[in-house]
C-alpha cells in the first residue's frame, strides 16, 4: 500500500486530510492521502512511490476547484519547499515558494520585476505551470530557467525559457507528468522605494476591484479574442448570479465566489451556465484557467 511505502520513507503524510483547508475556495472533500515532502529530494522520492498510482501534485491551492466528494488518490502538497537563493540579479526559487512572498524578497534585495506577482495568492510551481500573470505581465517574462522532474523517465531536467512552451496562462507543464522542482529568475536592478510604491500600487488597484474579502479561485476563464472574459460576462448580465452557494462576484464579474457553503457541483454548474451564455452571444466557448480535479 501507497501509506506502508511512505512509512517507511519517513515522508510526512495523512489520510483522510480534509482538501477545503488547503484550498483558496475552500471547497473540498477529503483527500485517501495528503503528502507533505520537506524537500527536493523527499518530493522527487514521494513521486517515485506513487508511480502507477492516481496522484496530483499541488502548490497553493489558489486556482484549484477539489471535489467536494472528496480526491480517491494521492495529493502532494509542495509549500514546505520554500527555500529561495539571491546571487546578483537572479533570484533561484523552489516550487513551493508563495509568489507574493517571491516578490517581496525581490524589493527586499533591490531587483525589480516580479512586482505583479504581490496580488497572486499561489506558489512558484503554480505559477509557472500556468504561466500567471496580471497587469500586462506574466511570470515568463522573467525566467531565465526551470529545473523539473518528468516523472515517466524518472530524470531531472533543467530547460531555458524558449523551451518551456509559455503561452497565455499555459506552458509544457500542463502535462501533469512533468513537476517544476525550482525555477531562475532574471531581474533588474531598482530601488527599494520604486519597487514598494509599484508593489502598492498593484494592490491597491486589486483590493479595489477584486473580491478580496471572498473565497475564491481568481479569475474564471481565459479572454476571448483579447476581450478579458468579465466584460462578456457583464454583457450576459450574468454579475451577480449564483448556484448554490456559488455566486458570479458582483465586484468583478470574472470571479467566482463562495458565498459559504459552496460545493464544487455548484462552480462547476456555474461555468457551464457562463459558457452557454458567452456562446450565445458571441459563438465562442470561453476557456477555463481554474482546474477542476477529478
Amino acid at each position: 500500500m501507497v501509506t506502508d511505502r511512505l512509512k517507511s520513507s519517513g515522508i510526512g503524510f495523512s489520510t483522510d486530510e480534509p482538501l477545503s483547508h488547503h484550498s483558496t475556495f475552500r471547497i473540498g472533500g477529503v483527500a485517501d492521502v495528503a503528502v507533505f515532502p520537506s524537500d527536493i529530494p523527499e518530493l522527487i522520492q514521494t513521486i517515485d512511490i506513487l508511480s502507477g498510482t492516481k496522484f496530483t501534485v499541488i502548490g497553493g491551492g489558489s486556482n484549484i476547484v477539489f471535489p467536494s466528494d472528496g480526491y480517491r488518490g494521492t495529493v502532494v502538497f509542495t509549500k514546505a519547499l520554500r527555500n529561495i537563493v539571491i546571487s546578483e540579479n537572479k533570484i533561484t526559487a523552489e516550487c513551493g515558494v508563495m509568489m507574493p512572498y517571491l516578490s517581496s524578497a525581490a524589493m527586499n534585495a533591490g531587483l525589480s520585476g516580479l512586482e505583479f506577482l504581490c496580488g497572486i495568492p499561489g506558489t512558484i510551481g503554480g505559477g509557472v505551470r500556468m504561466n500567471a500573470g496580471s497587469y500586462g505581465r506574466e511570470i515568463s517574462d522573467c525566467i531565465e530557467s526551470c529545473k523539473y522532474y518528468d516523472t515517466e523517465k524518472k530524470q531531472i531536467c533543467l530547460s531555458e525559457n524558449n523551451d518551456l512552451g509559455f503561452s497565455f496562462r499555459s506552458s509544457i507543464f500542463a502535462d501533469a507528468s512533468l513537476v517544476v522542482l525550482s525555477t531562475v529568475f532574471a531581474l533588474t536592478a531598482d530601488s527599494q522605494d520604486e519597487i514598494r510604491k509599484k508593489c502598492d500600487d498593484i494592490l491597491s488597484k486589486k483590493r479595489s476591484s477584486q473580491p478580496y474579502d471572498m473565497p475564491s479561485a481568481g479569475s474564471v476563464f481565459k479572454p476571448i479574442d483579447g476581450i478579458p472574459a468579465w466584460k462578456l460576462i457583464d454583457e450576459c448580465k450574468l454579475r451577480g448570479y449564483s448556484v448554490g452557494g456559488a455566486k458570479i462576484s458582483e465586484k468583478h464579474a470574472g470571479f467566482i465566489v463562495n458565498t459559504g457553503n459552496a460545493t464544487s457541483d455548484d462552480v462547476k454548474k456555474l461555468t457551464e451556465i457562463i459558457k452557454d451564455k458567452v456562446f450565445a452571444l458571441t459563438g465562442k466557448i470561453p476557456e477555463e484557467e481554474i482546474i477542476f480535479l477529478k
